[in-house]
């Protein structure tokens, strides 16, 4: 794997889910955040090992939308990922052993201790509602 080439994996394996109007490489459907949240989730990890970006909202985005992401500890990207629950802020010598190991563990969405999680979501809710009913 070369750094600085951005890496799409989903699931089936097909990397055609990933809709791009062939100009700027924005996602069609960008202003429909249903659509534009779908697009992320086809995904099982977003990386951009930038070396220029100045903030990185794009990060914020994945993570939101369930995704590990992945980025340079180099610049703005820094910001969003180090002190997010799926971001990981590495160096360029890191990047390819820690997209590795994501994509071979349980997608966090999976994991009992993912905060979205059903089983997460039903204790909590259960632990709320359980005083008052």
């Amino acid at each position: 794997m070369s750094s600085g080439v951005p890496v799409v994996s989903t699931r089936s394996g097909d990397p055609d889910g990933i809709i791009s109007d062939g100009e700027d490489g924005f996602l069609v459907d960008r202003d429909d955040p249903v659509i534009f949240a779908d697009h992320y989730r086809m995904a099982d990890i977003f990386v951009m090992p930038s070396t220029g970006e100045g903030f990185g909202i794009v990060f914020l985005e994945a993570m939101a939308c369930g995704l590990p992401a992945v980025g340079l500890d180099m610049d703005g990207s820094v910001d969003p990922l180090e002190t997010a629950a799926l971001g990981h802020p590495v160096n360029e010598a890191e990047l390819e052993s820690t997209i590795e190991n994501i994509l071979s563990a349980p997608p966090p969405r999976a994991r009992p201790d993912y905060p979205f999680a059903t089983e997460y979501f039903s204790r909590h809710l259960s632990a709320l509602v359980g005083g008052v009913v």
